[in-house]
């Protein structure tokens, strides 16, 4: 019968889909320089842009155009 035919784990491909996009994404991270890094990290640590630029020693005006960046390039790199 054709629902034997189903396959019986339907998110099977969702979760290839998620598996190969992570990967994508962490060697995008892997390659974005020292700085950005450090930057997305401590944004995914969940400091806001002012307390970033409190422990980069800089301005938030530059914290803003480097998660700029950072979003750009991930995007480029991974496909995302």
């Amino acid at each position: 019968t054709f629902g034997s035919m189903l396959d019986p784990n339907p998110d099977a491909e969702k979760s290839l889909v998620e598996a190969e996009t992570l990967k994508r994404f962490q060697v995008a991270v892997s390659r974005l320089p020292e700085q950005e890094r450090h930057c997305l990290n401590l944004r995914a640590e969940g400091l806001t842009y002012r307390e970033i630029a409190e422990v980069l020693g800089s301005r938030v005006s530059t914290v803003h155009n480097i998660m700029l960046r950072v979003i750009t390039r991930i995007q480029k790199d991974a496909h995302v």
